[in-house]
């Protein structure tokens, strides 16, 4: 069998069985039968790579450490946090039972 150079046309067909949830196992006797040779690898790195992607739905990576408060909670500390003589942050966490 001929080893075919894989195009982006190529890695749109596995990037579509993938979506159907193919096994690689299976992606590999689909596209041999059709005279392409895809190793399990080259069918991972296709899934894992993101340059070929279609989808817009990217979320953005938030880095740090994420706020537990809701926005109502949010909002009485604003309140609190704001008064000309503020409590101390152990008083607020308190009143909000954070900890």
């Amino acid at each position: 069998m001929s080893l075919k150079k894989f195009d982006q046309m190529l890695i749109g067909q596995v990037q579509a069985v993938l979506e159907l949830r193919w096994s690689h196992g299976i992606i590999q006797t689909h596209f041999k039968k059709k005279g392409i040779e895809i190793s399990p690898s080259h069918i991972s790195r296709i899934k894992n790579s993101k340059l070929g992607s279609t989808k817009n739905d990217t979320k953005p990576i938030k880095n740090g450490r994420q706020s537990k408060l809701k926005a109502s909670d949010l909002q009485r500390l604003e309140k609190m946090a704001s008064k000309p003589d503020p409590p101390t942050q152990a008083s607020m966490d308190k009143a909000l039972t954070l900890s």
